[in-house]
């Protein structure tokens, strides 16, 4: 009789979002495995524990995006705009095809523990953006080297909220194929960059327009 094939981290993710997305996360590792036929030391191996098979979850979604973006052939002609829209579209468009399980997790965090659940996408998140702004966002000449890192740093965080902002805007989006998610990240986007690179203020009014339509006042997760 032939051994039973291995199963891949990859193999084991997927498994693991199925039944997530039908158990919730109030579950245990041994029934998750039990029902998808995993061997407990398998799921030990690649993921560990029910807490970091989630958080490994989102960490995907976020390189996914990264790697997609990065194999387009154009994406080194892109302006700085472009590379992080392209990032947005691509990362939430991943997100629509896992909403089930995304929806679930969010709804079963808080908003300080959804962050502890994003904190190793957040750091693959920083690093793109340190890709997109490979230049001190105040030139050295005007600033000494401690100044661009804070400054640096700050930046990163401000793109960070944004990033959870159009987070909580998706899972609240009930438009058709959360129309209303891409032009939230059309407006975000345009209006951070604005900010970042001292142009025109009009589209930073124009977003907090759009905000105040959509009536997202308060950046967090609801319960």
């Amino acid at each position: 009789m032939p051994r039973a094939k291995k199963k891949t981290k990859e193999d084991i993710i997927e498994l693991f979002m199925e039944y997530v997305s039908v158990h919730g996360l109030d579950v245990t590792m041994e029934d998750l495995c039990k029902a998808k036929k995993i061997k407990a030391e398998e799921f030990i191996l690649h993921l560990d524990s029910i807490a970091k098979a989630e958080a490994a979850v989102w960490e995907e979604l976020m390189l996914a995006a990264i790697r997609t973006v990065n194999a387009d052939p154009q994406y080194a002609s892109f302006s700085k705009r472009d590379r992080l829209l392209s990032l947005y579209y691509t990362f939430f468009e991943n997100c629509s095809l896992n909403q089930p399980f995304l929806e679930v997790s969010i709804e079963h965090h808080g908003r300080l523990n959804m962050l502890r659940v994003l904190k190793k996408l957040k750091v693959h998140f920083a690093d793109f953006i340190e890709t997109i702004h490979e230049q001190p966002i105040i030139p050295i000449g005007q600033a000494d080297d401690k100044i661009n890192q804070v400054t640096n740093t700050a930046v990163s965080e401000a793109y960070y909220t944004q990033l959870l902002f159009l987070l909580d805007f998706w899972k609240n989006d009930q438009s058709a194929d959360h129309e209303k998610t891409d032009v939230a990240i059309e407006k975000t986007v345009k209006a951070s960059m604005d900010l970042i690179d001292y142009t025109p203020i009009k589209s930073v009014i124009d977003f907090g327009k759009f905000i105040w339509k959509e009536r997202f006042s308060n950046m967090q997760f609801k319960r």
